[in-house]
């Protein structure tokens, strides 16, 4: 097992072209998610990777922070509606919510949020069970294991989430615009269809469909831990959480709304953040 952090970031970012056969998700028969990206291998693995990756650009996340931002709005009228009736709110569970939103948002193009929508809350179930099973087949490792052991992953979750996004992408072909995931990856398609590059061509529909699929999936438990840690240390420290609430309604004063750029300036901000991992680090280090 390779555990030195540099040589990881060589194989996984820096040469990650020249490790092909790199697939951890065991075929599923009739799914979709054989065509996402971390279930391909080899050379289609290379095309679809290569295709999204300049998608991730610096430029176009600031694109769509405006579509975190409602999902943070969301949670924000939640926990204010909540603590009226009741002053105790499960943080991980809002967190995992509005991280699930948000990939929705961004990655999916569906509009809504899970706080406010009894579909997405209902589609956020489903998928958050639905990926407790998928990470047991990724843990086992083998299908032949995970057969035997009868852990199944019910592909028909999947293909509910990806209908919702062929409603998106067929919005888009009637001239609705948006920015996100879906739309950079439709741009893209056009770019490549307009220049007639010989053996090049974008993604079909499907595999379109499955690297959004990866979305509400990729993050959600990193982003969504992070993410209920700095609600906990906030809660734990109210000087600190004062501080940095302080500096955010000077950014509202200063710019009107927040904004990327605004956050990116946050000083207190990037010390929270910045201080869990620190604190993490501790933590894995003590043991």
């Amino acid at each position: 097992m390779i555990c030195d952090p540099d040589l990881l970031k060589k194989m996984f970012i820096t040469d990650s072209n020249h490790f092909l056969d790199r697939r951890f998700i065991p075929d599923i028969p009739g799914s979709i998610v054989n065509e996402t990206l971390p279930a391909l291998s080899n050379e289609k693995w290379k095309y679809v990777n290569n295709f999204v990756h300049p998608l991730f650009s610096p430029n176009k996340m600031k694109r769509m922070f405006p579509l975190v931002l409602e999902q943070a709005q969301a949670l924000i009228s939640f926990c204010r509606k909540r603590v009226e009736t009741d002053p105790c709110v499960d943080i991980e569970s809002i967190s995992k919510k509005v991280i699930f939103g948000s990939s929705l948002s961004c990655g999916c193009g569906i509009e809504g949020n899970v706080f406010g929508d009894n579909k997405l809350n209902t589609l956020f179930s489903k998928v958050e069970s639905m990926l407790s099973v998928l990470r047991a087949f990724i843990v086992i490792w083998s299908a032949t294991i995970s057969k035997l052991l009868g852990i199944k992953c019910d592909p028909t979750i999947l293909d509910e989430l990806g209908r919702e996004i062929e409603k998106s992408i067929k919005n888009r072909s009637e001239g609705y615009e948006r920015e996100d995931f879906v739309n950079f990856i439709l741009h893209a398609n056009m770019k490549i269809n307009n220049t007639a590059t010989p053996g090049k061509t974008g993604l079909s529909e499907s595999s379109t469909i499955a690297q959004c699929l990866t979305f509400p999936g990729a993050g959600l438990d990193t982003a969504a831990s992070t993410l209920t840690y700095i609600l906990f240390l906030l809660a734990k420290y109210p000087k600190e959480q004062e501080r940095l609430h302080q500096e955010l309604q000077e950014l509202l004063q200063e710019e009107g709304e927040l904004t990327f750029r605004g956050l990116s300036s946050a000083k207190m901000m990037d010390a929270v953040v910045n201080g869990l991992y620190y604190l993490l680090k501790l933590k894995v280090e003590a043991q």
